[in-house]
């Protein structure tokens, strides 16, 4: 045998091929991480979801708050407007069971100066419109004081007696065009003797008595009052028996003075002009009761 018959001899092994594996893993490693996104971003969407909501409950939950607050408010506005109401509406009541005179100023059946003014003093108007004795200057030509009572041609005269009426400035200067009450007017007019309340919307008052033989002549200098309700209506009253006369302002007492120069006489409302300015008063709920 030939020993040395020849062949070939076997090829050693190729190396293995690890590309795949590694692509395998890469790729499990990449979805891992795909996954983990989506998943965080899911939770990260959830969690803002519910913060929103949150968020919303509690800005639903703050506004219905709000609105039972304001509508707490709302009521209890309306529960005092009623309850200031029905009180105003007993005052009248009680005013017109116990008065001997009370005008409201819905018609003019008692015969109240009304008509267009055209004088030496003032150019303006008196009226009885929508509930109220409207008083307007358009045009002031010097200071002045004007009154008007009912039955303005023949009213009637008073002696011992609780006068009152509402006033209020709605339009003018408040410390120059006041109104008020004249009271115990001689039946000759107020050149023959008379009294004077006048109440101005800057809070100050005064009470003076005139006559021509005597001129003015105060009889509660002019003071300031915290009664009086700048703004707002006023009710200004008098209460004269005998010499002793006693002011009030929205029922309060304000001041008292004594005199027996007029013991007798007419109650009117009065407009009292200090400056050349024009103004609108309204009067309301006037009423007379004797003592």
């Amino acid at each position: 045998m030939d020993n040395n018959q020849g062949f070939s001899a076997p090829a050693p092994a190729a190396p293995k091929d690890n590309s795949r594996r590694d692509m395998m893993i890469i790729g499990v490693i990449l979805l891992v991480l795909c996954c983990l996104v989506v998943f965080g971003g899911a939770a990260g969407y959830f969690i803002w979801q519910e913060s929103e909501k949150r968020a919303a409950a509690d800005a639903q939950s703050t506004a219905i708050a709000q609105e039972e607050a304001l509508r707490e408010a709302a009521n209890q506005a309306t529960q005092t407007a009623i309850v200031e109401s029905a009180n105003a509406t007993a005052t009248a009541l009680a005013q017109v069971e116990t008065a001997d005179f009370f005008e409201e100023f819905d018609t003019n059946w008692n015969a109240w100066r009304v008509g267009e003014e055209d004088n030496e003093f003032w150019r303006g108007r008196t009226a009885i419109e929508n509930g109220v004795y409207v008083w307007e200057t358009t045009e002031t030509l010097q200071t002045f004081i004007a009154w008007g009572a009912a039955n303005n041609e023949d009213p009637e005269i008073y002696s011992d007696f609780t006068a009152s009426v509402d006033g209020r400035l709605e339009e003018g200067d408040v410390e120059n065009f006041c109104y008020g009450l004249i009271f115990r007017e001689h039946p000759d007019g107020l050149s023959s003797g008379g009294y004077v309340y006048t109440v101005c919307e800057d809070t100050y008052i005064n009470l003076s008595y005139y006559s021509d033989a005597t001129d003015w002549i105060e009889l509660v200098e002019w003071q300031e009052s915290s009664a009086v309700r700048p703004g707002d209506w006023n009710k200004i009253g008098v209460e004269a028996v005998g010499s002793e006369m006693t002011l009030f302002i929205n029922d309060v007492q304000v001041a008292q003075a004594s005199d027996s120069r007029q013991l007798t006489g007419f109650v009117s409302v009065l407009i009292n002009v200090y400056e050349v300015v024009p103004g609108t008063v309204w009067f309301d709920n006037f009423s007379v009761t004797n003592r």
